[in-house]
């Protein structure tokens, strides 16, 4: 079997990415970060094409000779610092933002299409259509509920009086779409915030209280679940962390997070889900085709990183 060559889209510098790298090499594969987060400044070399012969070379590399890919970055739009500018300012620095905003789209247009050539040949851990549902929340529990799985009921969008009304209803969660702390929603926190849905909409979600687990999908297959142990129980999953520690679902809960992961097209997810308290009902809260592993791997004891590299060399790249 000839050496395989794994390539890992990432920061050179993200722990995940680090621990990845090794776990593959310790398959005896060659396995190479391709850090596009700073692109165009510090990357060596990007290019596309098919006049060339080669589909994506970087870093005078023809990645499409590579085996498998694994993905856990891709191209975003960078944040601006947070600064108050007064009216001069802003007019002084209106230009630059506007070629700011236009470099940021020709940045990711470009970046996401090589994942998506490479995705077309070569296997992709996880396809960028997949990997995109972490963007798309609304969608993603569409896309679960229409093949029966359990989700929390939600509104999303900018009409004040029916995210109200939903609040109002149940306990209830606000959720950003895309990035952001999950905190308690009540008709009196929406209108404190009602200005701001001029601006962006929002999610409210049920809020299901029980135990918060997450569990690890790789290749169709569960190979651990987590369950995290708050100090003091908050709604958003970073906050009053005590523990994490191994978890057994059981026969019929297991299948779920399977069935999540086909439903999406994602060959590795961390899936979270809340074992409800009260009805012992297990409801899938979201997939993340880029899990965070190494901390949950540290703390249970599960071979979440030797589980990937393995599916990466052993069966991705076949």
């Amino acid at each position: 079997m000839k050496n395989r060559k794994i390539g890992i889209f990432g920061r050179e510098d993200d722990p995940e990415v680090e621990l990845l790298k090794a776990r593959v090499e310790d398959l005896g594969a060659e396995a190479t970060i391709i850090d596009l987060i700073g692109f165009p400044k510090v990357t060596t070399g990007l290019i596309a094409g098919f006049a060339t012969g080669k589909a994506v070379a970087y870093d005078h590399q023809d990645l499409a000779q590579f085996d498998a890919f694994y993905l856990r970055q891709m191209s975003y739009f960078s944040p601006l610092p947070q600064t108050e500018l007064s009216a001069e300012e802003w007019a002084e620095q209106y230009g630059r933002y506007n070629d700011y905003i236009a470099a940021e789209r020709e940045k990711a247009s470009f970046t996401e299409s090589v994942i998506e050539i490479l995705s077309e040949t070569r296997p992709m851990v996880n396809p960028y259509r997949a990997a995109f549902y972490h963007k798309l929340k609304p969608y993603q529990y569409c896309v679960l509920a229409s093949r029966g799985l359990p989700v929390p009921d939600f509104r999303a969008g900018n009409d004040y009086f029916e995210l109200a009304r939903f609040a109002g209803e149940a306990p209830s969660v606000a959720k950003p779409l895309v990035g952001g702390f999950v905190k308690r929603c009540t008709p009196e926190t929406l209108a404190q915030d009602r200005e701001s849905l001029r601006r962006r909409p929002l999610m409210v979600q049920q809020l299901i209280a029980g135990r918060a687990l997450r569990s690890f999908v790789v290749g169709g297959r569960l190979v651990g679940t987590c369950e995290t142990v708050y100090a003091d129980q908050d709604v958003d999953s970073r906050h009053n962390v005590l523990a994490m520690r191994a978890f057994e679902l059981g026969t019929e809960d297991a299948r779920l997070p399977v069935a999540a992961c086909e439903a999406l097209g994602m060959l590795f997810a961390g899936v979270d889900m809340i074992l409800e308290e009260a009805s012992k009902r297990l409801y899938i809260l979201e997939c993340n085709p880029a899990p965070f592993f190494r901390n949950f791997e540290v703390q249970t004891g599960l071979a979440l990183s030797r589980e990937l590299a393995r599916y990466l060399v052993e069966e991705a790249a076949l």
